[in-house]
């Protein structure tokens, strides 16, 4: 499965920003993927799913999960050129 591109986190996006301004903008966008990864998670605990169903929230659950990646990646990327740059 490929990483999710629908919304493409880059070091010009925040290129400039305070660093304060940059992290509060990326947790924003993790939290809306890991309220859904954990979502998943508690309906796979709680309830009995057919076969179709697993691999549907297996999917989900991986989309949610990598687009978290890219954009704690992002920000290690934007912290690694900051300390670069002194």
């Amino acid at each position: 499965m490929e990483e999710p591109n629908s919304q493409n986190f880059n070091l010009n996006h925040w290129n400039g920003k305070p660093a304060e301004d940059v992290l509060v903008e990326a947790f924003h966008e993790i939290r809306d993927p890991v309220y859904i990864l954990t979502g998943y998670l508690q309906v796979l605990n709680r309830t009995e799913v057919s076969p179709e169903q697993l691999k549907s929230i297996l999917e989900s659950a991986l989309r949610s999960a990598l687009y978290s990646k890219q954009i704690v990646d992002s920000i290690y990327r934007y912290f690694e050129v900051q300390r670069e740059r002194k």
